[in-house]
């Protein structure tokens, strides 16, 4: 630990019952300031990919942007006549990604959701006629706050 009078170390600012770092932290209050977007990872995991389904919805709180969607299947997809598709959407806005092999990923992306939207992470087509089906899917959503 930085000796206190040595001038190293986190300095704080303290006012009117605010803690501010210099690093942008702000304790004391109901939303802390950062000095960027944080970002985060919503996650689902979809067991069966042969019947369209819902898996995971979340209602936002603030603001996102979506940057990246990847769903990893823990049994690749093989010979389907028709791949499943995982869509992430507030029902207005799809992000969809087709299941082609065991990593699949939506590349970068900019898709911005308002807050209060339910954003919701589905299976919007089922995979048909395959000799092995895709099973398992680890999807996650980057996203950054607005």
């Amino acid at each position: 630990m930085a000796d206190p009078g040595s001038g190293s170390g986190i300095k704080l600012d303290v006012a009117g019952g605010t803690v501010r770092g210099q690093s942008g932290f702000v304790a004391g209050t109901s939303d802390p300031a950062f000095s960027n977007s944080p970002r985060a990872v919503y996650h689902a995991f979809v067991p069966v990919l042969t019947s369209t389904s819902t898996d995971a919805t979340s209602t936002l709180d603030k603001g996102v942007t979506v940057t990246r969607v990847q769903a990893q299947a823990i049994t690749a997809p093989s010979g389907c006549s028709t791949n499943a598709v995982v869509r992430v959407t507030d029902g207005t806005s799809p992000i969809n990604v087709t299941l082609s092999a065991a990593a699949n990923d939506s590349g970068a992306i900019t898709q911005n959701y308002a807050a209060g939207a339910a954003l919701t992470i589905s299976v919007s087509t089922a995979a048909s006629g395959c000799t092995t089906s895709p099973a398992n899917v680890n999807v996650e959503v980057q996203y950054r706050m607005q």
